[in-house]
Parts: C-alpha cells; structure tokens; sequence
C-alpha cells in the first residue's frame, strides 16, 4: 500500500509498506519495528481511555506527544519513505532533503500504513 503525505510547504513525500519495509527497517535499526509499535499504539490508547474516562481532564497535546516515541516514529516513516523510493538515502538524508516534513503531523497515516502491511487493506476494512 503507498500513500503520498505532504510537508508543511506542499512538497509531496511517498510512503510505501510492504513486506520489505520490515527488512529495510530491521537491516537499518537492528530491531523489529512491531514490537515499538505495538507498545507505542497501546501506550497512546491508554492515555486516551483515561481521558475519555475523566472528561473534566483536558487532552493536551504536549500530554499525547509523551507517549509517542519520536524517535521510533522518524525512523518507521524513513523506513516506509525508503521502501517507496529505493534510493540511497539514510534517515538523516531524508530528514535533510524533506526539513519541514514533520512525523508528528501524520501520526495516524504513518501508523496505520505500518498495520497496512500486516494484513491486507480488505482485513482493515471490516
């Protein structure tokens, strides 16, 4: 599954999950990316739960922004960004090339591109 996200300047960055976004990600980082995401998604959905239970309690995006692992979330981007263009870009050449294409504008497309390539887009669906 491919998706086109754009930066801050209208500047278009192509995102591709596959099976070979695993391999780019593991051979790049040296870990499995589903583990971080898995703990990161239910880090986040806790987070959300315990403000949907307390409604007095307003949702601040600093909050949300301490469950999300930054970090992990550039590098899955990266990952998905080389598996769209095989050039030979490493993470700090494309964060160089895209300055203002920023992962915590598109946490729910980067997210679920990644789920996208565990199974397939008609599993999601239902």
């Amino acid at each position: 599954m491919e998706k086109v996200l754009k930066t801050n300047s209208g500047k278009e960055v192509k995102l591709a999950s596959s099976g070979a976004f695993l391999y780019i990600y593991h051979n790049q980082f040296k870990e499995d990316p589903f583990e971080k995401l898995f703990a990161m998604v239910e880090d986040i959905n806790a987070y959300n739960k315990s403000v949907l239970d307390n409604p007095d309690e307003e949702r601040n995006n600093l909050e949300i922004m301490k469950h999300i692992d930054i970090l992990f979330l550039s590098n899955l981007t990266w990952a998905m960004a080389k598996n769209a263009d095989s050039s030979s870009f490493s993470p700090i050449e494309f964060y160089q090339a895209n300055p203002d294409f920023l992962p915590l504008d598109h946490v729910e497309e980067v997210i679920e591109l990644a789920m996208n390539s565990l199974v397939s887009s008609e599993q999601v669906k239902n």
